[in-house]
């Protein structure tokens, strides 16, 4: 069930803080609080748990977890210097993999 709550998240907006936008539509998927999610926290608390540590092979799992600070930490930069354009949860999740793949 969490999986599919993880994926489903994926198209929404993100704002320029690599925040997920609050008019998603799936926004209240992720936090009935009403309070802004940053990608960061949806990567950390639903994207790598659930769909990261069951659908993938060991070695991405344990890739993952170790440099996923550090591919959030560059993505951040990138987005300042307007290198990256991110605009859905799915555009960081991809560089987010492409990143984790190389460091």
């Amino acid at each position: 069930m969490k999986i599919k709550k993880a994926m489903s998240m994926m198209n929404c907006s993100l704002d320029n803080n690599l925040s997920i936008r609050s008019d998603s539509d799936n926004s209240a998927n992720l936090s009935s609080s009403g309070s802004f999610v940053s990608c960061w926290q949806y990567w950390t608390d639903l994207y790598y748990p659930e769909v990261i540590r069951f659908s993938y092979p060991m070695y991405i799992q344990e890739r993952a977890q170790d440099n996923g600070k550090k591919a959030y930490e560059i993505i951040k930069i990138l987005k300042d210097k307007k290198l990256a354009k991110l605009n859905t949860v799915s555009d960081f999740i991809n560089l987010m993999d492409e990143l984790i793949k190389i460091l």
